[in-house]
């Protein structure tokens, strides 16, 4: 995977984009139809917020969503990260979050994301990259979800 780059998403990235959030675990939860996805994405795509994975070929792979000043109007935040489904466990979502940092860190001491309590393989990514917990929504999109805030400090 040595060949993958990080460069801005347009809409010809849309459609593996929505199947790769559609068949997350966020995606399952929050992204309950292609409509919905598709108005993300497309939203994600006009504001150059979104980021993705390709290959040599220029596939894409998988995406982050990142809002430059979300956290509190100071901090880089990832809004949405998802790697297509074939493409799991093969570092992609690590490289998009350290490409996220860089950025990030260029202008910010810390970053940060939510994780949806249930997601417990994106909370083992994210502590192996060294985000911390820094605080819990209880029921912020949805009741009986809680969210994790994550902080992780410049090195």
């Amino acid at each position: 995977m040595d060949s993958i780059t990080i460069r801005p998403g347009d809409q010809s990235h849309l459609e593996v984009c929505k199947n790769a959030l559609l068949c997350s675990e966020m995606g399952r939860v929050y992204f309950i139809s292609d409509d919905r996805a598709i108005a993300y994405l497309t939203d994600g795509f006009t504001a150059g917020e979104i980021m993705v994975a390709v290959d040599e070929a220029g596939r894409a792979l998988g995406f982050i969503r990142i809002k430059p000043s979300g956290a509190f109007g100071s901090f880089p935040y990832v809004a949405c990260l998802a790697v297509s489904e074939a493409h799991r466990g093969k570092g992609i979502g690590s490289r998009l979050l350290a490409s996220f940092e860089a950025e990030g860190f260029a202008t910010a001491s810390r970053v940060f994301l939510l994780v949806s309590d249930f997601n417990e393989a994106a909370q083992r990514l994210y502590r192996s990259r060294g985000y911390q917990q820094v605080g819990l929504l209880p029921g912020l999109f949805l009741d009986g979800i809680d969210e994790l805030i994550m902080m992780k400090r410049r090195p």
